[in-house]
């Protein structure tokens, strides 16, 4: 929480002299909370449209011919991402 947010400014705060050990600390501590976060998120918004019997409100379908992925029409749960590796 607020504490993370606090150790990662004192780190940025020290520019150049900050070590390397710091930066990768802070970032990975800062990755899985973002990571965490996301996916409560997540499983929050599901649970929500679960109980609103599953089926997104008529302004919110995407049309059918708009790109779907292969295999979609089979229904298939396809999710087009794209990701940075950072390593």
């Amino acid at each position: 929480g607020k504490g993370l947010i606090d150790e990662a400014r004192k780190i940025i705060a020290k520019g150049v002299d900050a070590t390397p050990e710091e930066i990768k600390g802070i970032f990975e501590k800062l990755q899985t909370v973002t990571q965490k976060l996301s996916s409560d998120l997540y499983k929050q918004a599901s649970a929500e449209q679960g109980a609103a019997g599953g089926q997104p409100a008529a302004g919110d379908a995407p049309a059918a011919d708009a790109g779907a992925a292969p295999g979609a029409a089979n229904g298939d749960n396809v999710i087009d991402a794209d990701y940075k590796d950072v390593n």
